[in-house]
């Protein structure tokens, strides 16, 4: 695997885009702590894949970009200029790595990993970088940890109870750069526990509808749903047992939808490709197999369900393993 780091420390002030999750958090926390350690200058983006792209051309000068935990789409990759850097584990960033580096920008991806495993490979750094690696790598499930999947349900719920407050995720990032652990973040825990009750109401009080439903998917709308996606649609897959799409707003004034969706255990189905057909109504997305989301204008939410029903009813259509 390719070593990123050296050219990291040479970068004139860095600016570190992570993604605003778990893993995102301790992969920026591991690369903040060394960056102190030597007395380097550096500044921070907390972003969300959707709104990378808008993040990026606010700067006049690019070539100092470090970009973490955040799956590089068709538009942000036209952006990225030589000497940027991207640690990452999504396969369209896998899928983009080559022309990337022909580019001239520095990428280290593996699929096997979470972008704070990576990053900690790279810069390694005691028991707490240790910590913070696989505190990320079980918040996006590469590793099955108990406890450490407790505390980062504690971080991942504690943000999504403000969706938009982007102090909380300052909050948290500032807490594992100086050292300390999820259940020494008393903020972090008050908000947790208020989030999850909420989102037992969302559920509860059926606030939803469901757009389209048959006997391999499920697409149902939250009203009040951003910021809980994730949560929501691995609990509807598991209600359900089939193939689960949440789709709630991003924001009121916004004309655009975030899916999120999810892929039960037994079924063999590779969510990447649905996401990737969001391009021909003008929408983007990515992730994973199991797991993924994407952006989509309003209006093209009934020809997300009609396609969703025509490749139900394909010959090739891939049920149950």
């Amino acid at each position: 695997m390719t070593k990123v780091m050296p050219h990291v420390f040479d970068l004139p002030k860095p600016v570190i885009f992570t993604h605003g999750d778990a893993d995102g958090l301790c992969a920026a926390a591991i690369l903040m702590r060394s960056f102190e350690e030597k007395k380097i200058d550096y500044e921070v983006v907390i972003t969300q894949p959707f709104s990378l792209q808008n993040d990026i051309v606010r700067y006049d000068v690019t070539d100092n970009f470090i970009i973490m935990d955040l799956a590089i789409s068709n538009r942000v990759k036209n952006l990225l200029m030589p000497g940027t850097i991207v640690i990452d584990h999504h396969p369209s960033t896998a899928e983009f790595r080559r022309e990337l580096e022909d580019r001239g920008v520095f990428v280290k991806v593996d699929l096997r990993k979470s972008a704070s495993q990576l990053v900690y490979d790279e810069v390694r750094g005691g028991k707490f970088n240790r910590y913070l690696s696989r505190l990320g790598a079980a918040g996006d499930w590469v590793i099955n940890n108990q406890s450490l999947g407790k505390q980062a349900g504690v971080l991942a719920s504690s943000m999504a109870w403000i969706p938009d407050d982007d102090w909380m995720r300052f909050y948290i990032l500032a807490s594992l750069v100086e050292g300390k652990k999820v259940w020494d973040m008393s903020e972090a825990l008050r908000r947790s526990g208020l989030a999850y009750k909420k989102l037992d109401s969302i559920r509860r009080e059926g606030n939803h509808i469901t757009l389209y439903e048959d006997k391999s998917f499920i697409v149902r709308y939250y009203e009040e749903g951003f910021g809980f996606a994730s949560a929501l649609a691995n609990r509807l897959y598991k209600e359900k047992k089939r193939i689960a799409f949440v789709v709630c707003l991003v924001d009121v004034r916004a004309p655009e939808l975030l899916v999120t969706g999810r892929v039960p255990d037994n079924v063999d189905f590779d969510l990447r490709r649905v996401f990737k057909s969001f391009r021909q109504w003008g929408g983007y997305g990515g992730g994973h197999r199991k797991a993924a989301s994407g952006i989509l204008p309003k209006e093209c939410i009934i020809d997300f369900c009609v396609s969703l029903q025509k490749m139900g009813q394909s010959k090739t259509f891939r049920g149950k393993d």
